[in-house]
């Protein structure tokens, strides 16, 4: 009983040994999934376009540039 128990142990410690490394591995990939979007918003800013977020929930939307500082959000009125 008690080799049983050691075997089932092993057994089990392999398995999360296994589940380990799997999680480690998705998160390697999310990071350089995370790195690659940072690395193309850093070049479209530096090439001076607005960086555009893409994330699952907005995928091939481009979100509009913030207003420079000391710009004004407001549309300008029409004078009559």
């Amino acid at each position: 009983a008690k080799a049983e128990l050691q075997e089932a142990f092993e057994d089990m410690k392999k398995v999360e040994i296994l589940d380990d490394r799997e999680r480690a591995s998705e998160r390697a990939a999310e990071a350089a999934r995370d790195q690659a979007m940072m690395d193309s918003i850093g070049l479209r800013t530096r090439a001076g376009e607005p960086a555009a977020i893409r994330s699952p929930d907005n995928a091939g939307r481009r979100r509009a540039a913030s207003p420079r500082q000391g710009e004004d959000r407001r549309p300008l009125r029409r004078r009559a």
